[in-house]
């Protein structure tokens, strides 16, 4: 029975529409790998599994497993009081104090040609953009059929999000996976048809984790910014989930105040649920950067009444008005970036011990609370966790040359000094089978 429990097909049916298993409605070439991994860890603690190490969730935790939020939000938690909390809607573009204040810590000096609607959390930002690309045409038939395209690889949600339009992949990592291949990267850029909408990762790139420098963000960006002047729809979609976790928040921050430096017409996806650990309260936005003012109003007006209204109908308030709290006070900033700083050398510790385990040199360059590690398979991942209770996601890539690649993506904050030695054992043994 537990070897049942623990194997990872256990949790669905491959055949759509079966009715049977956990996942009964999805079929297995389909199935959101994070999704069944949260399944199987939740099942196998509930069965009492002990020794589990889950790297599979990307939750900021500590040496217990138990997800940390910054003394400075729970202060700020506390000043709520009743009568905010029992007010009514707020306006249906979402709280404008927040907003506000998102737009000045995501933008700077950059921040005036941009509007902004409020989302519950970062998934629910890209949802909001996915939908109204997919009304785009009806008052601008120049976006119809635009294609979406994503780096290889890139977060599995984000082909779940955008499944409604044709999608296309670029290369973003050499064949070793230690560094992104700038060269076939630009030239993809170049070569993108007109008409497509591209995802990039601002920072700490999900799950590769590894950066581009500024140097190469003047050339992608300068690249687009050419295409657009030049009257192609190359459309850039910033998925910005992980600010402060990569070298800072006004580090983190560059490629986006530059793409608005340049006068790119493009869109953020903006989350607090990792910078603020502001989890369970969905708290995210959506900004809209264009030199055209009346443009950037329609369009929000558009989503507001096309889009938000008829799914969510109304944004929340709390967690708003925590994250607009925190960011309009300067000790309270300053606690922030100190917690930030924190994780961010604490991500680096642990990929200079995985880099020495492992032999990798190369892990040490990556940035954020994911690691890529290359060279473990599919029947590896799951040999992790069936015989050693680790959960880790697959997370194979196409390089350059056409080549597929094996990986895992690991939470690096599940690791501690309690679990890491057996951690790195158990990725020596997979990678001797």
């Amino acid at each position: 029975m537990l070897n049942q429990l623990l194997h990872p097909t256990k949790y669905y049916s491959p055949d759509k529409g079966s009715g049977s298993g956990l996942f009964g409605l999805v079929p297995k070439s389909e199935l959101d790998p994070i999704m069944k991994a949260n399944a199987l860890v939740k099942a196998a603690r509930e069965a009492g599994v002990e020794g589990i190490i889950d790297c599979g969730v990307g939750v900021c935790s500590n040496e217990f497993g138990q997800p940390v939020v910054p003394k400075a939000i729970c202060d700020v938690i506390e000043t709520l009081s009743v009568e905010q909390i029992r007010g009514t809607y707020i306006p249906g573009t979402g709280y404008e104090p927040f907003l506000d204040s998102a737009r000045t810590l995501l933008f700077g000096k950059q921040k005036n040609n941009v509007n902004s609607v409020q989302a519950n959390g970062g998934t629910h930002a890209l949802r909001i953009i996915a939908d109204t690309l997919k009304a785009m045409p009806k008052f601008d038939p120049k976006y119809s059929e635009l294609k979406i395209a994503m780096p290889n690889p890139t977060w599995g949600n984000h082909k779940l999000i955008f499944q409604d339009f044709e999608q296309q992949s670029y290369p973003y990592l050499d064949s070793r996976g230690f560094r992104v291949d700038i060269v076939a990267l630009t030239r993809a850029i170049q070569n993108l048809e007109a008409g497509t909408a591209i995802i990039l990762h601002p920072s700490c790139p999900n799950p590769a984790s590894y950066p581009l420098s500024e140097v190469q963000w003047d050339m992608v960006l300068t690249q687009i910014s050419e295409r657009q002047k030049s009257g192609d729809i190359v459309l850039p979609i910033f998925d910005s989930a992980y600010q402060g976790f990569g070298r800072g928040l006004e580090e983190d921050a560059y490629p986006i105040r530059k793409a608005a430096e340049l006068g790119l017409e493009f869109f953020v996806a903006e989350s607090y649920s990792k910078k603020f650990a502001l989890y369970r309260h969905r708290v995210g936005a959506v900004h809209f950067c264009s030199t055209e003012s009346e443009s950037r109003t329609n369009l929000m007006s558009q989503i507001g009444t096309t889009v938000i209204r008829p799914t969510v109908s109304s944004l929340s308030i709390a967690g708003a008005d925590i994250a607009h709290r925190a960011m309009t006070d300067h000790d309270t900033m300053f606690q922030i970036e100190n917690y930030l700083e924190t994780k961010r050398n604490d991500f680096k510790i642990r990929r200079e011990y995985l880099a020495e385990a492992l032999d990798m040199p190369g892990l040490i360059n990556g940035e954020g609370m994911f690691a890529l590690i290359p060279g473990i398979g599919q029947e590896g991942q799951e040999w992790l966790w069936t015989e050693c209770n680790i959960m880790t996601i697959y997370n194979p890539w196409i390089d350059p040359s056409g080549a597929n690649n094996d990986a895992i993506r690991v939470c690096l904050d599940a690791l501690n000094h309690e679990n890491i030695g057996n951690f790195t054992n158990a990725l020596q043994q997979v990678r001797a089978l």
